[in-house]
C-alpha cells in the first residue's frame, strides 16, 4: 500500500470513534455488548497493550476472547469519558500507523477530573470487514495520573 485514500482515512477516524464509545461503555449508538464491540475493534488476532511511561507493560493481551476480558477487567468503563486529538495517520510501504493524544475523564466527579493522559501507537490492517487495529497501545504519560 503506497497511500491512503480519503476514504480509508475516514474509515479509520469511525474505527477510533467506535473503540471510544465502546470503551466508555455507551450503548445508544451502539447497542449491545460494548465489550464485543470494543474487541470488535481489533483484528482477531490483534493486541492490545498499556505500557507505563517507565516502560514497564501494565497490560499485554492479544485476541478477541483475550480482549473481552481485559475490557471487562476495567474498573472504570461506567464513569470514564476519553477525549482524542491530534489524530495522525501514516503509510510506510505496506505498513499503516496511527496514534493521538488522550485524555480519560471521571465523569463521576464533579467536576470532572482526569484520570489518565497519554499516546496511542496503532498498527492497522485491512480485511473484508473494513479497518482493524492490529496493534495498539496505550503509552501512559509520565506525571499521568494513572502512571
Amino acid at each position: 500500500m503506497t497511500g491512503l485514500t480519503a476514504d480509508d482515512r475516514l474509515a479509520i477516524q469511525e474505527l477510533n470513534s467506535r473503540y471510544f464509545y465502546a470503551i466508555d461503555g455507551l450503548t445508544a449508538l451502539l447497542p449491545g455488548d460494548p465489550d464485543r464491540h470494543w474487541a470488535e475493534t481489533f483484528a482477531p488476532d490483534g493486541s492490545f497493550s498499556i505500557v507505563d511511561a517507565d516502560g514497564s507493560i501494565l497490560m499485554d493481551v492479544q485476541g478477541t476472547d483475550a480482549l473481552v476480558e481485559a475490557y471487562r477487567s476495567f474498573p472504570d468503563v461506567a464513569t470514564t469519558r476519553h477525549w482524542i486529538n491530534d489524530l495522525l495517520i501514516e503509510t510506510d510501504g505496506d505498513d499503516v500507523k496511527s496514534g493521538c493524544y488522550i485524555i480519560a475523564m471521571n465523569i463521576a466527579a464533579n467536576p470532572a477530573a482526569i484520570v489518565r493522559t497519554g499516546v496511542y501507537r496503532d498498527r492497522l490492517v485491512k480485511g473484508s470487514d473494513g479497518w482493524k487495529f492490529q496493534n495498539r497501545t496505550l503509552i501512559l504519560d509520565p506525571n499521568s495520573p494513572a502512571g
